[in-house]
């Protein structure tokens, strides 16, 4: 007798997987980005007022809660939620071969962001990999076993 198993309960390998494309993954991209240089700005900001800093101080305590804000914002929502608000607005997840799309863990989301340095460093050759590979993968996700999937 077969076991009967509920969609929730199969495996991303075992359903129809449409891999993320380039295009996509730029505009959640742009998205993110726009949310925290927004946060970046106003806490530059309103740490600069409060201190009496220069506007030249200002745009680096900006710069500073910028790059802060990123590393937080990227591997608590890769671990915790398997996308980027902006991902998740635009209906995708980032899985790793289990296909879980509820988070990959602190471990790989910390791998990831590393990859993503060794993305960068080339001319962002690594994120211009999505357009060319198989399964639209760029190299911090093959360096972390991730990939980003269309829900």
């Amino acid at each position: 007798m077969s076991e009967q198993v509920s969609y929730g309960e199969v495996r991303q390998s075992e359903r129809d997987v449409v891999f993320a494309g380039f295009v996509a993954r730029m505009i959640a991209y742009i998205i993110d980005w726009i949310f925290i240089t927004l946060t970046s700005l106003i806490i530059g900001m309103s740490t600069g007022i409060a201190l009496g800093l220069t506007n030249l101080e200002i745009l680096d305590v900006a710069y500073l809660a910028s790059g802060l804000i990123s590393l937080v914002y990227y591997v608590a929502f890769w671990a915790v939620m398997g996308g980027t608000p902006g991902k998740i607005m635009l209906g995708m997840r980032i899985v790793g071969r289990d296909g879980n799309p509820n988070g990959i863990g602190w471990g790989r989301a910390i791998l990831r962001i590393l990859g993503y340095i060794v993305s960068t460093i080339p001319c962002y050759l690594g994120f211009l990999w999505i357009a060319i590979d198989k399964d639209k993968r760029a190299w911090h996700d093959r360096i972390a076993g991730t990939y980003v999937v269309n829900v």
